[in-house]
């Protein structure tokens, strides 16, 4: 690091200690002269942002941000954050603005859909609002909140069994597996057919240690939605906890029956077959697996699958031509 690089992060560094000591000050001062303050100790967007987020007084906030955005224009974090003071101060339509804008400058953005989902359900527009937290799920579907705000839209908009679905996933995601588990029992006693709760209850018992348990709601899952073969993929990895390698076998056959690309199912059973010492038939799959990785675009997979080829058996015909295929 150049001393010119250690003497700006100095600076950063004594800026935010300033910060730091300001928000306490900030506390006791009114809002004029806490923003007159602010403005002189904060001198990047940065902190000009952390300001903003202690000083007393919605208006003055978003001032502070404002001053962020000012001086850089493409501080997505204090769009949002002005949008948030926005939108508790009831200035939706500028709330909104601030959450476009994010989205204009980076579409993947999850904390901007998932602000104007809230937005959307707080202005009643419930179809606009579900659209967004879908977004988000779809983007990254390990976020709970999104899960809980869909819910609560969905309740609204008298959608009973997603909502109650969507709350499970939230309880899931939030590491809360037992309040999860209560509603699944509740949607699968009063909705037998409702594949995606048999599933993610198999999930749970699966982490859980319920092996067997985890298998017969698989089994229902499966039949529910016969040609899901995911659900035959996760099944075979229940019998595999079981020691069970045909039952396992048999279901990522069906599994790849139903999706012939499904690459995770061939690498499975290529790494049964190999564990049973049957060669060839786990080059075979390695080579289906790889093959699959090299039509979805997916080459550093399907050199993972030529490199295990290799290391089980470098004659084989598959390596070469697993190999020819990722060239």
């Amino acid at each position: 690091m150049s001393f010119r690089n250690r003497g700006i992060r100095n600076d950063i560094q004594k800026e935010i200690l300033a910060v730091l000591i300001m928000v306490k000050v900030l506390k006791i001062l009114n809002g004029i002269l806490a923003f007159g303050l602010a403005c002189q100790i904060a001198a990047s967007p940065f902190t000009a942002w952390i300001a903003g987020l202690f000083v007393p007084g919605t208006s003055i906030r978003i001032a502070l941000q404002t001053r962020a955005i000012q001086t850089d224009g493409t501080f997505l974090t204090a769009f949002l954050s002005r949008g948030w003071e926005r939108t508790e101060q009831g200035d939706y339509s500028k709330a909104s603005e601030d959450f476009l804008s994010v989205l204009k400058r980076e579409p993947g953005h999850t904390q901007a859909r998932y602000a104007l989902g809230e937005l959307n359900r707080e202005l009643g527009d419930l179809d606009t609002a579900i659209r967004y937290y879908s977004d988000v799920i779809t983007l990254d579907p390990t976020h709970p909140w999104a899960y809980r705000g869909r819910s609560r839209a969905f309740k609204e908009n008298g959608q009973l069994l997603p909502s109650l679905m969507d709350e499970s996933r939230y309880y899931y995601h939030s590491l809360d597996p037992d309040n999860a588990m209560r509603l699944l029992n509740r949607i699968c006693e009063s909705y037998p057919g409702q594949s995606p709760a048999f599933e993610l209850r198999a999930t749970i018992k699966m982490q859980s240690g319920d092996t067997n348990g985890a298998i017969s709601d698989y089994g229902r899952t499966i039949q529910n939605s016969p040609g899901y073969a995911w659900a035959y993929y996760h099944r075979a990895s229940a019998h595999l906890k079981n020691n069970d390698n045909s039952r396992a076998i048999l279901d990522l056959e069906n599994a790849v029956s139903i999706d012939p690309n499904f690459s995770e199912a061939y690498t499975l059973l290529a790494d049964i077959q190999n564990s049973l010492n049957q060669k060839d038939m786990a080059c075979l799959y390695y080579f289906m697996a790889g093959e699959s990785h090299v039509r979805w675009g997916r080459l550093h997979q399907a050199r993972e699958c030529l490199d295990r080829i290799r290391d089980i058996d470098s004659n084989s015909p598959h390596f070469e031509s697993l190999k020819s295929l990722i060239k």
